[in-house]
């Protein structure tokens, strides 16, 4: 199996700005984007001609959707992608994507993102701390597990999950807590 990559990010106030800002960050275009998932109720403006999906905007979904996203650039249906998500609070976007990503535009990844599948929310940190180690190969017990509330959002919390890594040195374990979902998302730093 394959990887995924963030490879750039940004917060703004709209939207549009948020997805720019993920882009002007990596130098990479528009034209580039094979799909843009998005976790609100409004079209992202400037993107029309390419592949969109619409997500629920509730917070199990938004996790959700992160790992059908992840998974599809870990098997190679597409190889970079937009993740939008937009509050009250504003817009967040990721520009994601794939080991192929790296090589055909030159695009340095920040981190590694793994879908990591959990269980039932009592034995949730448990069981992920377990294929967390299994993945990396290395002891995990002692890493961070951060909580993610549906007030922060997910972009925001995996935003917040990345300057940790990068802090620390250790991965991260980003767990969404609510009684629904039981998914969890392992970050590192590269």
């Amino acid at each position: 199996m394959s990887e995924a990559y963030l490879f750039g990010w940004a917060e703004a106030s709209s939207l549009r700005e948020a997805w720019e800002g993920a882009l002007k960050q990596t130098f990479a275009r528009p034209a580039w984007l094979q799909a843009v998932h998005w976790l609100v109720e409004m079209h992202p403006e400037g993107l029309e001609t390419i592949p969109h999906y619409l997500w629920g905007a509730g917070f199990p979904q938004a996790h959700l959707a992160l790992h059908a996203v992840l998974r599809s650039l870990r098997e190679g249906e597409v190889d970079l992608c937009l993740f939008l998500e937009g509050s009250a609070h504003g817009a967040a976007a990721f520009l994601l994507g794939s080991p192929q990503a790296v090589g055909r535009w030159n695009l340095p990844p920040h981190a590694r993102l793994t879908p990591l599948g959990g269980g039932l929310p009592d034995a949730l940190e448990v069981v992920v701390r377990q294929r967390a180690q299994a993945w990396l190969g290395e002891d995990v017990s002692a890493g961070e597990v951060l909580s993610v509330s549906p007030a922060e959002g997910l972009v925001r919390g995996i935003l917040r999950g990345l300057a940790q890594v990068k802090q620390s040195s250790q991965p991260v374990i980003l767990l969404s807590r609510d009684r629904w979902s039981g998914l969890a998302t392992l970050i590192e730093a590269l």
